[in-house]
């Protein structure tokens, strides 16, 4: 995750207080880094293949786009992670979007 500014400008600090949680996923298997640099690594690891939904917030409120759906599959390639934009009440003043990134 990205972290933007109300000017769509990339945050150069963390500290906001992210969250990600999917339905039928335990907490214990979603972790939410701060990289401390506007950028935030989110891994997850979901019981089976299928669709989830992943509900994104900031400070208990959704960012925009979120929730956003998932599609977990086998595949011999690395898996790809959700990327997200927010903008909005985070400590560099960031307004969100959600995009998925392939």
């Amino acid at each position: 995750m990205q972290a933007r500014d109300s000017f769509g400008n990339l945050c150069q600090s963390g500290s906001d207080s992210f969250s990600v949680q999917m339905p039928g996923v335990a907490r214990e298997n979603i972790c939410v880094t701060d990289r401390n640099d506007g950028s935030y690594a989110v891994e997850y690891c979901v019981p089976a293949e299928g669709n989830y939904q992943a509900n994104v917030t900031l400070d208990g409120a959704h960012v925009a786009g979120s929730p956003a759906p998932i599609t977990a599959f086998r595949s011999a390639l690395p898996a790809v992670i959700l990327l997200i934009w927010y903008s909005g009440n985070s400590t560099c003043n960031a307004t969100s979007e959600l995009a998925q990134a392939v």
